[in-house]
């Protein structure tokens, strides 16, 4: 991506915005948006057109921005739950955290901020204050980043990076730390002083005006079933989808050859990340059920899901 004269001119260049439309925007990004609730969050969802004004400054933050380290491990390339996990999977002893209202906490003033100490890399120059103003209005609604834009993450990924390195140079050799979006990892091999660790990661996001959520504190050990986000590690240090998963992905199965029950598509896309979880237990799964009802008929249980099945 090339750097216009302004961001102005480069959105409307790049995008072929009239100048017109853009101003539109600006004039109230507020009425953009469309709110719903899901899962019990609230999801401010912009219109198609600034989604894709968003989309571009996501690309522009992107190009203009170090790659984050590897213990960032939601929204950017090649990172997901499962990089996330593998951090800790030698470890015994694991505490995890969620930061509160994360998102909300990305307030306009953090947002701009961010904006202002970016360094352009094709001419070594900052954003000027006018830029500053017009990237912070287009990618904040209600006073901060909102959840449902596809610029979000991305920036708030970047707004947390001084925290993520103070907490890293707090805790010290000894301790693995990563972070999924809200989700804070430290582990150990030895044990974990959970008050004191809790306490130090408590005052760090305070300080940057975040907050810990002290109903999802949470800590295992030996003896216990450790998961993060959302991924088991089993004792001797394997990945897993976890049991009641794994029963839930049986039945889909079993009820798609034998009964021409479900979806293939969801079917396939459990499979998918089941296989980035533990290939071997996919595998393992997939020969089970070779023969069962129409995977016979189409080569194994991924040639039925693959035509469909019963849809024939």
């Amino acid at each position: 991506m090339s750097v216009a004269a302004s961001i102005v001119d480069a959105l409307c260049r790049d995008l072929m915005l009239e100048r017109e439309h853009l101003e539109e925007l600006l004039s109230n990004p507020s009425d953009c948006y469309k709110s719903f609730v899901l899962g019990g969050r609230r999801i401010d969802a912009p219109r198609l057109d600034l989604k894709y004004v968003q989309r571009w400054i996501l690309d522009f933050v992107r190009a203009e921005t170090a790659e984050l380290p590897s213990f960032v491990t939601a929204y950017e390339s090649g990172r997901s739950v499962v990089a996330n996990a593998e951090l800790h999977r030698e470890n015994q002893h694991i505490l995890v955290m969620d930061i509160k209202h994360f998102f909300r906490s990305c307030t306009k003033d953090k947002v701009a901020a961010f904006f202002a100490g970016m360094r352009l890399r094709a001419l070594s120059s900052e954003l000027t204050t006018s830029d500053v103003l017009i990237l912070t209005k287009l990618v904040t609604h209600k006073g901060s980043l909102p959840m449902g834009s596809p610029s979000s993450p991305a920036i708030a990924n970047r707004i947390m990076a001084p925290v993520d390195r103070e907490l890293i140079s707090e805790l010290g050799g000894g301790f693995t730390y990563s972070r999924y979006s809200d989700d804070i990892c430290v582990s150990s091999a030895d044990f974990i002083d959970v008050a004191s660790v809790v306490r130090l990661v408590r005052e760090a996001l305070i300080r940057y005006g975040f907050e810990v959520n002290n109903k999802k504190v949470r800590c295992m050990g030996c003896g216990d079933a450790r998961r993060v986000t959302g991924i088991y590690i089993e004792p001797d240090g394997t990945l897993s989808i976890g049991a009641k998963r794994k029963r839930e992905l049986n039945a889909m199965i079993y009820r798609f050859l034998v009964h021409g029950e479900g979806n293939a598509s969801v079917i396939r896309g459990h499979i998918d990340f089941a296989r980035s979880v533990n290939p071997a237990y996919v595998t393992d799964l997939l020969l089970k059920y070779e023969n069962y009802g129409v995977a016979a008929k189409f080569g194994g249980v991924m040639g039925a899901l693959v035509h469909g099945g019963y849809s024939l």
